[in-house]
């Protein structure tokens, strides 16, 4: 009986979590259907997909070529979106506060109507998962159930959906940084420099993969990302004029030129802001920099510690998946859909786990929460009022659970090389 109750538990979990995921997608396709994606209605709200910002950045850049109008301007931004949104209105601003190079990235999206602008950005969404999930190479390191079960969970996650309902860039932060770590597990460490370019449209997240970087390519990572960030200024000195980083940076640093949705952060920034004043004050501010400062301080210990050890590829996994876990957790801005990038952490951890010569207890106890996470996910996603109410930041929850557990299993391992089973 129970060994029935099994294999139809190994079959039912993840069919449902698919068949769930298909009805979501059908929303989304009713949504766009009825014109209501990118402005769709809630409770009586009007809310608006991230990706309006987006496609306002391209309205912006070309404005800015056609007309000469800065757009790290708060006026400027806010009558743009007027125009992209209309005749709906937005109560909040929703701008672009991304680094000067992604309005150049962003502006082929405004030639074509916001609608289909969505629909290629989503087809390069989830090819940029498809290749994510590729080069996590589970082929390799799966039995034929345990591949099928980690895609259907990438794919199937509440972040993935998110990501493409509101139109984010989360998938393509992915697929970059699955990249950069192939490539720093492969030694080519100046090709992983260079590889950083493609990670910059989220810079929160730079501190932590430079400092990984630096501490396992030293001089040849070093030299890569030196030369991604010339050419990325360069660009952008050459495209907006020399003062295009201060005006940057003069907007980012405006109160009212971003959303106060600190509490709303699957970080622990956002843990401190909503068991605090549910602001985005000097609290949450002086705190995301001290735990960003103890985050590079930890991933410097990290590499180094098993600095002899790199080439072991169960080693390499776990540094690497624990670093995507501290840099998700440590930013200061971390939204639900970058929870999409966890899913580096939970596949190689898993594959970690064959390799490891730890107690069985705890790899259970780890191996059920990686399971367990892509319904959780949903699970978040759906009653989110009732973690607000109850003051937690439930990704954030589990992404420190599987963290802790994942340095114990780390720690556990002998020293000596005896558990390199690098078979792959």
């Amino acid at each position: 009986m129970k060994a029935k109750l099994s294999k139809y538990l190994r079959i039912a979990l993840p069919a449902f979590l698919l068949f769930y995921f298909f009805l979501a997608v059908g929303d989304l396709v009713d949504l766009y259907r009825k014109n209501e994606l990118l402005v769709f209605f809630k409770d009586d709200r009007e809310l608006f997909a991230d990706f309006n910002a987006f496609y306002n950045a391209g309205l912006l850049c070309r404005n800015f070529f056609e007309n000469h109008v800065s757009f790290y301007d708060l006026n400027v931004q806010m009558s743009s979106l007027t125009k992209v949104i209309a005749p709906y209105k937005s109560n909040v601003p929703l701008l672009s506060v991304n680094p000067p190079h992604y309005f150049l990235l962003c502006e082929p999206l405004s030639y074509v109507s916001p609608s289909h602008a969505w629909l290629i950005w989503t087809v390069i969404s989830v090819i940029c998962l498809a290749g994510g999930i590729y080069l996590l190479d589970i082929k390799r390191l799966f039995t034929r159930y345990e591949q099928v079960c980690c895609v259907i969970g990438c794919v199937s996650s509440s972040p993935t959906y998110s990501a493409l309902k509101a139109g984010q860039n989360s998938l393509m932060l992915l697929f970059a940084v699955t990249i950069f770590l192939r490539l720093m597990q492969a030694r080519k460490y100046f090709l992983a420099g260079l590889s950083i370019i493609l990670c910059m449209f989220k810079p929160q997240y730079l501190p932590v993969l430079m400092t990984a970087g630096l501490i396992v390519g030293r001089l040849r990572f070093a030299a890569g990302a030196a030369i991604s960030s010339i050419v990325v200024y360069v660009i952008s000195v050459s495209a907006f004029g020399s003062g295009i980083f201060q005006s940057w940076w003069d907007f980012v640093s405006i109160k009212q030129s971003h959303t106060d949705f600190a509490c709303y952060m699957q970080t622990i920034r956002g843990e401190i802001t909503l068991c605090t004043t549910g602001r985005d004050d000097a609290v949450g501010l002086v705190g995301s920099a001290l735990i960003l400062g103890l985050a590079l301080l930890f991933t410097v210990w990290l590499w180094y510690s098993f600095r002899k050890r790199w080439n072991e590829p169960f080693i390499f996994r776990i540094l690497a998946a624990l670093t995507v876990s501290v840099m998700l957790f440590s930013s200061p801005h971390t939204q639900n859909n970058d929870y999409v990038l966890f899913c580096i952490t939970c596949i190689w951890i898993l594959q970690s786990m064959k390799e490891s010569l730890d107690s069985t207890r705890l790899k259970t106890f780890l191996k059920l929460t990686i399971y367990s996470y892509p319904y959780l996910s949903w699970l978040f996603y759906l009653v989110a009022i009732f973690f607000m109410l109850v003051r937690v930041q439930p990704f954030l929850a589990v992404n420190l659970i599987v963290f802790v557990l994942s340095l114990v299993l780390l720690l556990a391992e002998p020293r000596s090389s005896s558990s390199a089973i690098a078979s792959s």
